[in-house]
């Protein structure tokens, strides 16, 4: 028996490492002739690993009766599938399900189970049959036996379809599932009672509540425990099919994938947990839309996978579109998997399987055909984009981040976190790599935080805060902070103090004036404030004065009419946050929502160095360590080509000669960083380029 583990991020079958840069291919829509073209055109893009689904639907005869070796239809044999893909010297994630979805009938059960939910006896029972048997065809298969298979995906996005099931699971009131989890999260009713401020007679009598009506406490626990009822549903359901898979002899690593990292269907980085890792689903529009908004909210995702997973991995990075979502994402070219692959990999993910790598019955414009024909401007740039990935071997980089932004994953996935989170857009704009910190979750710690979740935080995550600052860390907050339990109960652990005054703008925005303040000698600007939050520093605060001034927004264009009015308020110096100690580290609080230059100038401030980042508004950049070598991706999500130059921390790019090379078209040159300490480059539009570089003396 070999042994097939996952450590420093990656599988291992003994001791050779597995490249998790893979693609799916679904065998049962694939003609068996073409599997060899198919396979073969696979390993020519340089991919050694492939994926696939395995339809119980599709392979049940008749109840507990299953044709896995294609005497009813060669589309079945499952058997010969995974013979062929040992000999062609290939590596496999097998995905049996039971729910596969795959644009499949009932999303790959049987019709005799879907009236069922995942937990219900009558779909467990029909559920752990289908595992047995197809476990008995994949056990000679699995790389502990010296075959293909060296992962097991159980079952598919998992989710309590609480629209399909909600009788089922007691969401309507009743008995169910729903007030299973809440007896075992309260005990008593009576508690139940004190925190729904509810009057029920029994756990039956209570009903889920999955939209926020309104922020009172009482409310807020309610829709809260309806969230928590979803992820406590999708844990029982992988906790349970990983034991049946066990049961059934599997040896390798079981994972799981879900919709997002932050999603309200399932929680990731429990899934995490629970199985060995656990990748998302990425399906951006083509080239992230009109706008940065797509782009942005996918970085974070993206980022938020290196919270939890010991794998940086995608189970589903877009290769082209199943019939009906061309229309709303449109059909995709090389620069969009350019951009799409460069941005995952400056978020830090080092694995994916491109879904799908060959097409199949509704699926088109993958690289490949299902008949094992090229499709070669897309071919082209899927093999330039894998040779690249081994190239660097990114699960042996080291992401060089020294900054963090504080976010719990219930706030990103509730209704009352601001899905436009002034914090997340700042650093955006300003172009800074970062790291996400869940107070939750074991996570990566940097010197500095930025705040950016919502007002409530559970006691023990509010007490890692504090203990961080203790420590030496610093902690940015802007105009929100936890100042109350995850029960809503007042608690302010950090002991942030509440503004003694809060202004709004004015009606008439020719009147409104802006706040000039400075941090650390350099002069900010927040255009017309609102809210904007005014203190009396208390004990221990160092005030953070800033001064209104005319708005650059009118201050051209409003006219005389206006001007000496507007100058009314203008000068007057008020005091807009305040730093203070707190052990070896600092609070800083700011009244005013930041901006980007707000946010370099912190960093200046507490002496954070930013180890890369564009002086050219648009271009995202990250930068890695290996091999001695420094790495950079930078990205373009602009509709024009820009040339930036890039600024480096000099601690980790000294001064030196650098032979800078470009993997995006193998060229190379000599740049002299001892006196100028930036890197010119241009980033073609809606694109991204990764550049090597080595100090030659």
């Amino acid at each position: 028996m070999t042994a097939v583990v996952v450590r420093d991020g990656q599988i291992f079958v003994g001791d050779e490492e597995v490249c998790l840069i893979s693609g799916e291919i679904h065998y049962w829509r694939v003609d068996s002739d073409n599997w060899p073209a198919v396979l073969d055109a696979i390993k020519a893009l340089g991919i050694n690993t492939i994926a696939t689904y395995v339809p119980w639907h599709h392979h049940e005869i008749s109840e507990n009766s299953f044709d896995f070796s294609g005497k009813t239809r060669s589309s079945r044999d499952l058997e010969s599938f995974l013979e062929l893909v040992g000999n062609k010297g290939l590596w496999l994630l097998i995905r049996p399900g039971p729910y596969i979805y795959a644009e499949w009938l009932n999303a790959g059960v049987p019709d005799r189970v879907i009236q069922f939910n995942k937990l219900h006896s009558s779909f467990k029972r029909a559920a752990k049959s289908y595992v047995e048997a197809v476990c008995k065809v994949l056990h000679p298969f699995l790389a502990s036996n010296d075959g293909p298979i060296v992962a097991l995906q159980a079952d598919n996005n998992i989710e309590c379809w609480d629209e399909l099931y909600e009788q089922q699971l007691g969401l309507c009131g009743g008995i169910g599932l729903f007030q299973e989890f809440l007896q075992e999260r309260y005990g008593a009713v009576a508690d139940l009672n004190l925190a729904w401020e509810t009057e029920y007679k029994k756990f039956d009598d209570a009903k889920g509540f999955s939209a926020l009506l309104d922020h009172k406490p009482a409310m807020m626990r309610r829709y809260l425990d309806t969230q928590r009822f979803r992820w406590w549903y999708s844990n029982q359901y992988a906790g349970w099919i990983k034991q049946c898979y066990l049961d059934s002899g599997i040896d390798v690593p079981i994972y799981f994938n879900g919709f997002k990292s932050l999603n309200k269907e399932q929680s990731l980085a429990d899934l995490a947990e629970i199985g060995a890792f656990a990748g998302i689903n990425v399906y951006p529009t083509n080239e992230f839309g009109e706008s940065d908004h797509e782009h942005r909210h996918t970085l974070e995702d993206l980022r938020y996978v290196r919270v939890y997973n010991k794998i940086p991995y995608i189970a589903e990075l877009q290769a082209g579109n199943c019939h009906g979502f061309h229309y709303s994402r449109g059909l995709a070219g090389p620069n969009h998997y350019r951009l799409l692959t460069l941005s995952a990999i400056l978020a830090g993910i080092t694995s994916w399987t491109w879904f799908m790598i060959a097409e199949r019955d509704i699926w088109y414009g993958s690289p490949i055909t299902e008949w094992g024909h090229k499709a070669l401007e897309l071919f082209e740039t899927f093999k330039q984009l894998t040779s690249i990935s081994k190239t660097l071997e990114l699960p042996k980089t080291t992401k060089l981040v020294n900054s963090s932004v504080v976010l719990k994953d219930l706030h990103y996935v509730c209704q009352d976190f601001r899905t436009d989170d002034t914090v997340l857009s700042a650093f955006y704009n300003a172009g800074i790599e970062y790291d996400f910190y869940d107070p939750g979750r074991d996570a990566i710690i940097n010197p500095i935080m930025f705040y950016a979740g919502s007002n409530w935080l559970a006691e023990v995550e509010q007490r890692k805060l504090l203990k961080y600052v203790e420590n030496g860390g610093n902690l940015v907050i802007f105009q929100t902070h936890p100042n109350m339990s995850d029960e809503f109960v007042e608690m302010n652990l950090l002991g942030i103090s509440q503004p003694d005054h809060v202004m709004s703008k004015m009606f008439v925005d020719h009147f409104d004036t802006d706040i000039v303040f400075l941090i650390n000698g350099k002069t900010l600007r927040v255009q017309r404030p609102s809210p904007l939050f005014i203190y009396d520093p208390k004990e221990g605060e160092e005030p953070i004065i800033g001064s209104r001034s005319p708005s650059e927004v009118y201050e051209d264009s409003s006219g005389e009419w206006s001007a000496k009015m507007s100058n009314l308020a203008c000068h007057h110096e008020i005091c807009i946050g305040y730093t203070k100690l707190i052990g070896k580290g600092k609070i800083m609080v700011l009244g005013v929502k930041p901006n980007a230059s707000m946010i370099i100038s912190i960093h200046e401030y507490f002496n954070i160095p930013i180890p890369a980042r564009s002086e050219t508004p648009g271009i995202k950049t990250a930068l890695f360590e290996a091999d001695g070598r420094k790495v950079l991706v930078a990205v373009n999500n602009g509709w024009e080509s820009k040339g930036a130059s890039i600024v480096f921390d000099c601690e980790l790019v000294t001064p030196s000669i650098y032979k800078v090379t470009n993997y995006m078209n193998e060229a190379n040159w000599n740049v002299d960083m001892r006196t100028i300490r930036h890197l010119s480059i241009n980033v073609p539009a809606k694109d991204g380029i990764i550049l090597g570089m080595e100090r030659v003396q």
